[in-house]
């Protein structure tokens, strides 16, 4: 009820500098730290000098940079290392030659799926495929999206560049 309240006192004045400051502890404290970041940097460009300003917007931002690196960790898929010997081609001693066919067949038609292709595709298709998703989902695109929005499109194109590369690597 009190984050209802003053959403609406800010729509009515929405340069109300105390409102913000109440708003931005309240996300805080609800674990909304992208919210109160972004309350505390309207804020400090309404009102520089307000006290506590500089400290609260470090906390926000370090709060933020823990999340995002949490939701990059749980995204990013776990890599497989192998020692690569010298004088051994790749397929006996490199990446992935631990793993079983079927496992390297399931990951490639997944990878295929990023890209939106059917499994078993052309290398031209697969650098085709690659540029329109690159250019769709590229973050330069999405500066004037909500940060929900290209929190998004940043991880799909973080997955649909894992995919060429990998993809590629193995052609």
């Amino acid at each position: 009820c009190g984050l209802q309240a003053l959403d609406l006192v800010l729509q009515l004045q929405p340069y109300n500098a105390d409102a913000l400051w109440k708003r931005a502890a309240a996300h805080a404290e609800a674990d909304c730290h992208q919210a109160s970041f972004l309350d505390l940097r309207k804020l400090s460009n309404l009102h520089p000098m307000h006290p506590g300003i500089l400290q609260a917007l470090q906390r926000a931002a370090q709060h933020c940079a823990e999340e995002r690196m949490a939701r990059v960790r749980a995204a990013a898929p776990q890599k497989q290392y192998s020692r690569i010997r010298r004088g051994q081609p790749m397929g006996t001693a490199g990446f992935g030659a631990h793993r079983c066919a079927a496992s390297a067949t399931s990951d490639a038609h997944g990878l295929y799926e990023v890209l939106g292709l059917e499994s078993g595709a052309s290398t031209e298709d697969v650098k085709r495929a690659y540029k329109q998703l690159a250019a769709k989902l590229h973050p330069d695109k999405w500066m004037q999206a909500t940060m929900e929005e290209r929190s998004v499109a940043e991880e799909q194109f973080k997955a649909v560049n894992a995919a060429y590369h990998t993809l590629l690597a193995g052609a």
